[in-house]
């Protein structure tokens, strides 16, 4: 299936000190919207559902996120589309990258078979996702129900 994609890279900020957005990786170093980027694709290849991306990402407001933290927010998106292709058989995925005052916001949503978040392991993949985001004072808020999907809102804040 096809990936939807609804913005283009000029719209995506540069999240690391100041030379743009770079992420080492065993290759050298990427652009962190590559890597987001790849993870999609990767994502639709294995999990046969589509994915819709946007991001409101304000270019010109002069943020960075130390390296660290973008690599926070790539396990976090990886660990939820590993989630979405094991468990969810979603069809489509929406995925919002957005900023505030406090940080930047990534918001998964998958309309797939959802679960009872009280049922789940706490040694899952969503203990991952939490611990990525506690560990730089970030928060998760987790919304779902049998039937009705699911949506992973994190806040990773600049500071």
């Amino acid at each position: 299936m096809e990936m939807q994609e609804q913005s283009n890279r000029d719209q995506l900020v540069p999240m690391d000190s100041g030379q743009g957005a770079r992420k080492q990786g065993g290759n050298g170093s990427e652009d962190w919207v590559q890597s987001l980027e790849r993870l999609m694709e990767n994502a639709v290849d294995v999990g046969r559902f589509q994915i819709k991306f946007t991001s409101t990402l304000d270019v010109n407001g002069g943020f960075m996120l130390p390296p660290a933290k973008v690599e926070a927010l790539l396990q976090i998106t990886q660990e939820t589309f590993n989630n979405i292709i094991k468990h969810s058989k979603a069809g489509s995925v929406r995925i919002n990258v957005m900023q505030n005052r406090s940080g930047i916001i990534l918001y998964i949503f998958d309309d797939g078979d959802g679960f009872d978040l009280h049922q789940v392991k706490k040694r899952s993949g969503l203990a991952n996702i939490y611990a990525e985001a506690t560990r730089f004072n970030g928060m998760v808020d987790i919304i779902t129900a049998p039937g009705y999907g699911c949506s992973v809102t994190v806040l990773i804040p600049y500071d």
